[in-house]
């Protein structure tokens, strides 16, 4: 009965501390999304919900940094390309 108690503890903190990662899954090569224009508000709206996403506890700040500004620059290039000013 003890080891069950161990057992179950050792895995209900396991499962608790693999919470406070959070694997965005964002690729790095962000850049080479097409600007489809015809889709124009379902990609920003997908830009702007991984770019609200917050950092976890044990990723890579450097890396979260990283991927923060080539979600914006996309962000961007998108708008401009889809949005021309004339």
């Amino acid at each position: 009965m003890f080891k069950f108690v161990i057992l179950s503890s050792l895995l209900v903190f396991l499962s608790g501390c693999t919470s406070l990662y959070n694997d965005r899954s964002i690729p790095t090569e962000v850049s080479i999304m097409p600007n489809d224009c015809a889709n124009q508000r379902m990609m920003l709206n997908w830009l702007e919900y991984q770019i609200g996403q917050e950092q976890s506890l044990l990723s890579n700040k450097g890396i979260y940094a990283r991927e923060q500004r080539a979600l914006k620059h996309k962000k961007w290039d998108f708008k401009y390309a889809c949005n021309p000013v004339n």
